[in-house]
């Protein structure tokens, strides 16, 4: 049997407004790190359903510029403020996403397609973390922050050490609003150095 999707979170999201459960991660994570400020440019990797850029446009107003990316389209009228969307898949709008010029913020909730093979789920999801970091190092300014989904594996350390050859502070996160069960986490890695 699987997991209870109705759960704590999403019934709260339902009961809000929200497009996504997942708006309850981001909040938390932006709560202990103040990723979220005025002005920023930021890049939502694997936006859709919209969550995240619901969150962020709430919290961004008019002051800043939101670019997201996903396999799926969002519906750009549930956002409080304009969103650029680029409609494709991260290994494959790499210029997209450079002519939006640098970012200050790169966030990414992205998963691929669960299959139920550990082995596999967890190779695939390796390879897109390698591609959003790939990604934030074309693509974020020197000072720039990057936050994104993990699941928690073998090649975890691996990622981390990486990570920390070009930002200053990097951690790994649990957040309460993970599912019991998951091995989902989240690299938040502050300040790029180089």
């Amino acid at each position: 049997m699987g997991y209870l999707r109705k759960d704590f979170y999403y019934n709260a999201a339902k009961k809000h407004n929200f497009l996504a459960r997942s708006i309850f991660k981001i909040q938390e994570i932006d709560k202990q790190f103040q990723l979220i400020k005025p002005n920023l440019n930021l890049l939502d990797l694997g936006c859709s359903p919209g969550g995240w850029l619901q969150y962020v446009s709430k919290k961004l107003g008019n002051s800043g510029n939101i670019v997201g990316v996903d396999l799926k389209a969002i519906d750009k009228s549930r956002f409080s403020t304009s969103i650029d969307f680029i409609h494709g898949n991260i290994f494959e709008v790499g210029q997209e996403i450079s002519n939006k010029g640098l970012f200050d913020l790169i966030l990414s909730d992205i998963s691929s397609k669960l299959t139920g093979i550990s082995c596999a789920d967890l190779y695939n999801n390796f390879c897109l973390n390698r591609e959003v970091i790939s990604i934030g190092l074309k693509n974020l300014k020197i000072g720039g922050n990057l936050c994104m989904k993990m699941f928690e594996s073998a090649k975890t350390r691996q990622l981390l050490c990486f990570c920390r050859l070009y930002f200053q502070t990097v951690r790994q996160l649990r957040l309460k609003s993970t599912r019991r069960e998951s091995a989902e986490i989240y690299l938040i890695a502050l300040n790029r150095i180089i």
